[in-house]
């Protein structure tokens, strides 16, 4: 394992192992929450950094990477249907 850094540069190796959290013990929660395309992209940063910091394997990132990719599509997908329902109620009430 590399030797700590200094901390307050933000590639810097710790010493001590991360928490453990739901994601396992390179990925800490730290209330980050995945029900918009932000918090999915916050949660892509997470993996990104923990395989540069070598706390995460290449092939569990993949999949992480994957989920997270997935679930941003959907999000985004959910947002466009709610958008086009609001369009056409609108669209409707003018109309009648």
């Amino acid at each position: 394992m590399p030797e700590p850094t200094d901390p307050s540069d933000p590639t810097a190796v710790s010493a001590t192992p991360p928490a453990p959290g739901p994601c396992g013990p390179y990925l800490r929660r730290r209330g980050r929450s995945y029900q918009t395309v932000e918090g999915v992209r916050r949660g892509l940063v997470a993996v990104i950094q923990a395989v540069e910091r070598n706390t995460l394997d290449v092939a569990r990132a993949r999949v992480l990477i994957y989920g997270l990719s997935t679930l941003a599509n959907l999000i985004e997908s959910s947002d466009l249907e709610r958008r086009i329902e609001a369009l056409e109620q609108a669209a409707a009430g003018r109309v009648q």
